[in-house]
């Protein structure tokens, strides 16, 4: 009787943190909507990503709520607290830049912004999958360098929009679109983070 109890509390967690992992494809794509949307829609589309938002955080207190109340749970607790805190940090940071680029008067935004927003919703469909491949570290260390590569063409498209900004843009929007960039570098930072910890995980559980 106490095994079955058990399996139903791994599983009860383990269905909670598959939940809160929707929330990245989810928060990005939602993002991506924003950038690439006409100024005029952008208030709507953050009213939109800040749904999103408000929902994860509901499956972040869940998921804490659940492996506070559960005897044993599926992996280490301080692993799966680390997990859903860069998760929650990857959601934030996205409405925030939202909230601002609704409220900053920006006409088309550079195409280095854009393109880091895609590659940041690349690298969430990605993560999304490392969680369902604990079990299978060949396939997740695969996944986990992909994850890598794309995070490193971010970097560099960071870096070229900071030159481009520098030479030609003037000095108040570079501070409103560097504003920008810092919020989707620190997403897909903290993605990358969220992948090492699963790869932790993975690691401890063969």
């Amino acid at each position: 009787m106490a095994r079955n109890t058990t399996k139903k509390r791994k599983s009860t967690v383990q269905s909670l943190l598959h939940d809160a992992v929707d929330s990245l494809p989810a928060a990005t794509g939602a993002f991506v909507d924003l950038v690439t949307a006409a100024p005029g829609e952008r208030a709507k589309l953050a009213e939109r990503l800040h749904e999103v938002e408000s929902a994860a955080d509901e499956r972040y207190l869940a998921i804490i709520r659940k492996v506070s109340e559960s005897f044993i749970t599926p992996y280490d607790r301080e692993d799966i607290y680390q997990m859903v805190e860069a998760l929650d940090d990857v959601v934030d940071q996205l409405d925030h830049a939202g909230a601002l680029l609704a409220r900053f008067k920006l006409g088309t935004l550079p195409d280095e912004l854009v393109a880091n927003a895609k590659s940041l919703n690349e690298m969430a469909e990605m993560s999304h999958q490392t969680v369902r491949l604990i079990k299978k570290p060949q396939q997740l260390e695969r996944l986990l360098v992909d994850i890598n590569v794309v995070e490193n063409e971010m970097d560099d498209r960071y870096r070229d929009l900071l030159v481009e900004m520098l030479d030609d843009a003037k000095a108040r929007d570079v501070i409103k679109i560097k504003t920008l960039a810092d919020c989707i570098e620190a997403a897909a930072t903290k993605l990358d983070q969220f992948g090492r910890s699963v790869g932790l995980i993975a690691i401890k559980e063969t």
